[in-house]
């Protein structure tokens, strides 16, 4: 699998980062899909290669390019209008650049489709949005779309773990949405609360973290002190403690997301406090406009 992925990677980062803000949507539905993992796969308890952003990455897949939705609701997004048929030329493109077979009656179905649509808008924009908004130009795009998702199902379910782990990727480098959603998910309810004295009721145990989510943290933090900014690393210092965005014992988790770079110093001086979360990413702007 190449590295590289299409422009839908963007618009599933794009369509996750809605979701996360969507109260609707963490509450009920993220609340419900976490249950199983949390329960059976350690998840949160420990810290995992497939953790937290992984499985969000394989949630929001199935969800935005597959139509299923497993949360509590059960309700996918729908696309109307411009967007149904902007996303059947989506999929078609994801297809093709992934090795369909180009010459496949559906895709070619589905091309000849989107030329008509587009011929329209060249010819006639009033019919255009007529034909878009329409039944008939609904069912046509929508009969499509579920061809395509069962004539290349197998494909579809390769591409899912490529298209998690871009997702992954994507939000792990930044760390204050990593705070954001450490946050989240204790706010909803994980690892529970006792009603009685607003204290988290399953208080997760801390666990030595394995090499690889060291060397992920010192990579996405740089070497730095997420708090400070202090060079660990360049000033030839200790190699830096590994922190809990959220402290476990206030309900945070030993999931990678949970996870930052500190000096000893600030290390100490955090303890069990929530302190507010720095950008990881690089002012890059601001340093060639001064």
């Amino acid at each position: 699998m190449s590295e590289t992925l299409t422009q839908l990677s963007l618009k599933l980062h794009a369509h996750g980062l809605k979701r996360l803000t969507d109260p609707n949507w963490t509450g009920l539905d993220l609340f419900y899909l976490l249950k199983q993992p949390v329960r059976y796969e350690r998840l949160l308890f420990e810290t995992k290669k497939e953790g937290l952003l992984y499985h969000l990455g394989l949630w929001l897949y199935d969800e935005y390019l597959l139509g299923k939705c497993e949360g509590a609701s059960g309700t996918c997004p729908k696309f109307k209008g411009e967007y149904l048929g902007w996303y059947l030329e989506d999929l078609l493109d994801l297809l093709e650049f992934h090795g369909a077979d180009k010459p496949h009656k559906v895709i070619q179905e589905g091309r000849d489709l989107v030329e008509r649509i587009d011929q329209l808008y060249d010819s006639d924009e009033v019919e255009y949005f007529e034909f878009l908004k329409s039944k008939s130009g609904r069912r046509q795009i929508l009969k499509l779309v579920n061809h395509l998702r069962r004539e290349f199902a197998e494909l579809f379910d390769n591409l899912r773990v490529h298209y998690a782990e871009d997702f992954a990727q994507r939000l792990f480098h930044d760390r204050e949405m990593c705070g954001f959603i450490s946050s989240l998910i204790v706010m909803i309810g994980y690892p529970g609360y006792d009603e009685d004295t607003g204290e988290p009721e399953a208080t997760i145990e801390r666990r030595n973290f394995p090499e690889w989510a060291k060397r992920a943290v010192h990579a996405r933090d740089r070497g730095n002190c997420a708090h400070c900014g202090e060079g660990i690393t360049m000033e030839l210092e200790a190699s830096g403690q590994v922190d809990h965005i959220v402290p476990l014992a206030v309900g945070g988790s030993n999931d990678l997301v949970n996870l930052q770079l500190l000096c000893k110093a600030c290390n100490l001086k955090k303890s069990a406090h929530r302190w507010p979360v720095r950008s990881s990413i690089p002012k890059y702007l601001q340093r060639t406009i001064r």
